[in-house]
């Protein structure tokens, strides 16, 4: 999947009813809590004894990438954007070269992640720099998962797909389908 057809997807799905000011701070909240998700998979593997479920957190890290690309298309609304270069910046379609442990990418992730709610809370200000390093963060974590940020996309739109057939709808949001009910 190449960048462009998963912020296609993005577009599709996120809630564009939203003013501009709206959207931010819903993908803002969303990308935070998102990331935490996915620090409790980390967190519950390392010290509660859980097994590190890859398609759980792979899930969630579609989670993260989702929220993370819905900031990208606000800051850059009505710019033209450059796919080669953005695929070549946020390591779309390659694993990172260097490695990255765990631990240091999480709190990264997490690190970009409070200092862009923050500057949206406190400033009203979307900063691109403030939050491109979470696509770095994302990949490096992907590829602890054997994945590149292109599969990660590929699945998470699927799951968005089901979820959301046409668009996004508050009534969708709420039925969750793509997700098994507890018995």
């Amino acid at each position: 999947m190449k960048f462009s057809e998963y912020l296609d997807s993005v577009t599709r799905t996120a809630n564009g009813e939203l003013s501009l000011e709206l959207q931010v701070l819903n993908a803002s909240l969303s990308f935070f809590e998102e990331t935490g998700e996915v620090i409790s998979h980390y967190k519950k593997h390392m010290f509660h004894g859980h097994p590190l479920s890859s398609p759980k957190v792979e899930s969630e890290l579609g989670d993260v990438l989702f929220y993370l690309s819905w900031l990208f298309l606000c800051a850059n609304e009505g710019n033209s954007l450059d796919e080669s270069s953005l695929e070549m910046t946020f390591h779309w379609d390659i694993l990172p070269s260097e490695d990255i442990e765990v631990v240091p990418a999480i709190a990264s992730l997490a690190t970009v992640a409070n200092k862009n709610l923050q500057n949206v809370v406190q400033h009203g200000l979307l900063e691109r720099t403030a939050f491109y390093p979470g696509f770095r963060y994302l990949a490096a974590l992907a590829k602890f998962h054997n994945r590149k940020l292109s599969d990660i996309a590929a699945a998470n739109s699927e799951k968005l797909k089901i979820r959301y057939p046409e668009s996004f709808t508050a009534e969708a949001s709420i039925a969750r389908v793509d997700v098994e009910s507890p018995v």
